[in-house]
């Protein structure tokens, strides 16, 4: 096997074809190299095929691609879209399970809390007054690792650790409470889930007061 041959065969694909192509194309009827008429039919029928292969691949790629791409969008559409719905259902109820459970919105029951949990306790939660009225944002710094998500608990007047409710599950380090009564004062607590399902402990409890 001549050099040529043997560096074609270790060449990319549409170098192969392309070639390959210009190879059967000089080879027909060429009676320099010999009667080669079965080789060639076969190898012609061989380069066309993996020709056609090659195409059917870079098209079903672009096709994946594309479909990926538009898969990330919709999925990004629809943790906004679903964020958004949850804020309003938790902020019309004020984290009333009984009431939320009249609707479809599912409410986080982690599996495992304490020690075993092995994630770290939220801190520095602060509360301040929203953009917008009837509302409180509340941060905190980011766990690391990053964690599932967190769960963001409430009580409305003075703070009672057994009156909090569960009220969002954020997965970024922020949260915005609405649906809140101008003059009312709210406590905040929020703890990390991790991605094996253990609870953290809670944050420091802290308090706003919504206008």
């Amino acid at each position: 096997m001549s050099k040529f041959k043997r560096d074609l065969k270790n060449d990319t694909i549409p170098n192969k074809t392309t070639r390959g192509k210009e190879i059967a194309d000089a080879s027909a009827g060429n009676a320099g190299i010999g009667n080669v008429t079965a080789e060639l039919a076969t190898f012609t029928t061989a380069n066309g095929t993996l020709a056609q292969a090659a195409s059917d691949l870079a098209v079903a790629q672009a096709a994946v691609t594309k479909l990926v791409t538009d898969q990330t969008t919709a999925e990004a559409a629809w943790n906004s879209a679903f964020e958004l719905y949850l804020q309003r259902v938790e902020g019309n109820t004020k984290g009333d399970k009984a009431l939320m459970s009249t609707t479809t919105v599912p409410t986080y029951d982690p599996g495992v809390s304490g020690p075993a949990a092995a994630i770290a306790q939220v801190q520095a939660l602060s509360v301040t007054i929203g953009d917008t009225l009837h509302t409180l944002d509340l941060s905190w710094n980011a766990v690391r690792p990053k964690p599932r998500l967190y769960l963001v608990f409430m009580c409305e007047g003075t703070y009672d650790p057994t009156k909090m409710l569960q009220i969002g599950t954020p997965s970024a380090s922020s949260f915005t409470a609405t649906g809140l009564l101008p003059g009312h004062t709210y406590w905040f607590q929020v703890c990390a889930v991790s991605t094996g399902n253990h609870q953290g402990p809670l944050s420091d409890p802290a308090t706003g007061m919504a206008v």
